[in-house]
């Protein structure tokens, strides 16, 4: 038996919507939750939220469709899915404050980031990666081996220089995120996040999956574009000193080649869309799933739940059989990718910082190291630092994900 019975009273969470046709996506910005109804069934969660009941409601919805709506079983989709629930004594019955974030950089106004993404813009960031591809095909060895990231000079102001060179790259791609957010009226910020043990700057810019879905594609797109383009003149500058039209010494092509190579390395970073990277956000543009982390990883925990009983599944009644095929593929997706990253954590990332530390140690200690004391102690600070943020974060992320977990399971008994 349905606990939303005639006279109930539902407690609406505040939502933003979009239409389109005769469906509407709602979506809760705190959360990062959407949802894709029919158009008519905002007759109803609009009459919830103004205080209407159950029966009220139905009887509106009634009165100007013609026909009686299965609303009980609505509300429970919208329930698993934390739209709604029902009202206890001294709630307030209307939406809580919209969770839209607090945009950052104000003077880059909706008109002025219209104007930077343009689609001359995109046509020009297009043609210098195509240039730059004829140039590779006509050079391959244009492309910096793994070994111009290895400096036996100059170690500590080039880490530095490296350093700043990357935050500079990190900003410009967060930027133009947040420029096509912008230009599509979505308020963003930018901010530090995490992908794993990997610390990340990101643009929350939730609100871009109630925009247009080419103003959507745009707004994840704009990151990468703008890194491709970024490469694409580095690979002018490298096969230019190559075939004699530009002179650099070998230390200045050796950093050039290494900050290409950093660019390449971030537009390989996006193909990992097992995790939130810009390219997944392309994927669940594309299938019109808003929530497809979040699903994928419930869809697992419910797996989990039939061997263990003390997992308690979650309802997934809520999500659209179409999104749910989407879901049941990219979960195998998910699986392989995280232990493809959980392999190179422990095969590849420790391993190298423990030979960091363990060559850096000395300097502190005031014996033999293979660097020099202010090398060792720069490129210790710089390299270790970041690399230590990641795995703070991380490892804070799952001592988290234990106490809300013990706390659910007292909550629910």
């Amino acid at each position: 038996m349905s606990k939303y019975t005639s006279e109930t009273q539902v407690k609406v969470c505040s939502f933003a919507r979009r239409t389109e046709g005769d469906e509407v996506t709602i979506g809760d910005l705190r959360r990062q939750v959407f949802l894709t109804i029919p158009t008519d069934a905002l007759v109803i969660l609009d009459g919830l939220a103004e205080g209407q009941t159950v029966a009220q409601a139905r009887d509106c919805y009634q009165e100007r469709y013609g026909d009686a709506p299965d609303i009980e079983d609505f509300l429970e989709a919208l329930e698993s899915a934390g739209f709604v629930s029902v009202a206890t004594e001294g709630d307030e019955v209307a939406p809580d404050p919209t969770g839209e974030p607090t945009p950052t950089l104000r003077w880059l106004s909706p008109a002025r980031a219209r104007r930077l993404c343009q689609p001359a813009a995109v046509v020009a960031c297009g043609v210098l990666v195509a240039t730059a591809l004829v140039l590779v095909a006509t050079d391959p060895a244009t492309i910096p081996s793994p070994a111009v990231l290895v400096f036996k000079h100059y170690l500590a102001p080039l880490t530095v220089a490296m350093f700043v060179f990357a935050m500079a790259g990190v900003a410009v791609h967060e930027l133009a995120h947040l420029a096509a957010a912008r230009a599509a009226g979505v308020d963003s910020r930018i901010g530090v996040s995490h992908r794993l043990w990997i610390a990340v700057a990101e643009t929350d810019m939730t609100g871009i999956w109630l925009a247009p879905k080419r103003a959507r594609y745009l707004a994840f797109l704009a990151g990468p574009l703008v890194d491709a383009a970024s490469a694409a003149v580095l690979v002018g500058v490298v096969w230019g000193q190559r075939h004699g039209l530009i002179a650099l010494t070998p230390i200045e092509l050796q950093v050039v080649g290494a900050c290409l190579l950093l660019y390449l390395l971030r537009l390989l970073w996006q193909c990992f869309f097992f995790v939130r990277t810009d390219f997944y956000f392309v994927v669940a543009a594309a299938f019109n799933c808003g929530n497809l982390m979040v699903d994928t990883q419930n869809f697992l925990h419910n797996r989990v739940a039939r061997v263990l009983p003390s997992w308690r599944a979650i309802d997934q009644s809520g999500v659209p059989e179409g999104e749910m095929r989407v879901v049941r593929w990219y979960a195998a997706f998910w699986l392989v990718g995280r232990a493809a990253a959980f392999f190179s954590l422990f095969a590849v990332v420790l391993p190298v910082t423990w030979q960091y530390i363990v060559a850096l140690v000395p300097l502190l200690l005031g014996g033999h190291s293979r660097y020099g004391v202010v090398d060792g102690l720069v490129f210790g600070l710089v390299s270790l630092s970041v690399q230590g943020l990641g795995l703070v974060m991380w490892v804070w992320s799952l001592f988290r994900w234990v106490i809300e977990r013990k706390s659910h399971a007292m909550a629910t008994g």
